[in-house]
């Protein structure tokens, strides 16, 4: 019988590696391969980003000027600049936001910049911009609408019928418009300036209007009568206050507060003096 050598049983009962082991070392070559050729990538890409972007908005602004340029030439140039609707805002602030001189290019002003630009202004609400050719740049303002001031910190502030702020003022200011007082007035007192218009021998008389607890109003007439207001139903309210005033002159001072808050009843509350002077009178 032949004798088996050791080395030939070693090398066929040896153990062959799994499969798996192969692949996966094949696959991590290539992902290391790969992950390699990524940052090279981003090396080399993100200059040339940044430099093509830059080149971009140089081209941009030089192919701009050239046709500017070009139309200046052609005689299409801002010789007029005509504003329609402006009263409270500024010549000046108009033509700053515009930001066009006579003798430039009239392409060079963007009616869709200029409209949000001028919008931003504290009193524009809309603004309409266009390019008449060849040489006119016609604006359609249309402006905010004050209706009261607001008091609040000793500041004033004038409010829109949006009820939004307009811009801060000095006392002295718009003083005829309604003085409102308490956090919340300027979305509300809109609201309450339409009930004021069917009565007015009250608005004529109304100094200051206070919005209590964000629910209602409080009216102040001619600095010292405090009127109390209901919640709902204002317009029924103010209609039994002309009724009070006319047939018992709740307005000439002795009458501090009037409640009238109630549908069914009223509750007045007289001043010191009024007291007095009605005492004096029945002992008279």
């Amino acid at each position: 019988m032949p004798r088996v050598k050791p080395l030939a049983l070693r090398k066929k009962f040896r153990t062959r590696p799994q499969r798996s082991h192969f692949v996966l070392r094949k696959w991590g070559r290539r992902f290391r391969r790969f992950s390699k050729a990524i940052v090279v990538f981003a090396l080399i890409a993100i200059p040339i980003s940044f430099w093509s972007a830059n080149i971009y908005d140089d081209l941009c602004n030089w192919s701009s000027r050239v046709f500017n340029s070009n139309m200046a030439k052609a005689g299409m140039v801002v010789k007029d600049v005509l504003v329609e609707g402006r009263q409270q805002t500024t010549v000046d602030d108009v033509l700053k936001t515009i930001a066009v001189h006579r003798g430039d290019s009239i392409f060079k002003v963007i009616p869709a910049q200029v409209r949000t630009s001028l919008e931003a202004l504290p009193w524009i609400k809309s603004a309409t911009v266009q390019r008449i050719l060849p040489n006119t740049i016609y604006v359609i303002l249309v402006e905010r609408q004050p209706i009261a001031l607001w008091k609040k910190n000793e500041k004033l502030y004038l409010i829109d019928d949006a009820g939004d702020v307009i811009s801060k003022v000095k006392q002295g200011q718009f003083s005829k418009l309604l003085i409102v007082v308490g956090e919340g007035a300027p979305k509300q007192v809109a609201k309450l300036a339409r009930e004021l218009i069917s009565f007015p021998l009250i608005k004529r008389q109304v100094s200051t209007a206070v919005y209590v607890g964000g629910r209602r109003w409080d009216l102040v007439l001619n600095d010292k009568l405090r009127v109390k207001l209901p919640e709902n139903n204002i317009g029924k309210a103010l209609e039994h206050l002309v009724q009070l005033e006319q047939m018992h002159h709740i307005a000439d001072g002795k009458v501090q507060t009037i409640d009238i808050r109630l549908p069914d009843r009223s509750f007045l509350y007289m001043s010191p003096d009024g007291v007095i002077n009605k005492s004096r009178g029945r002992h008279t």
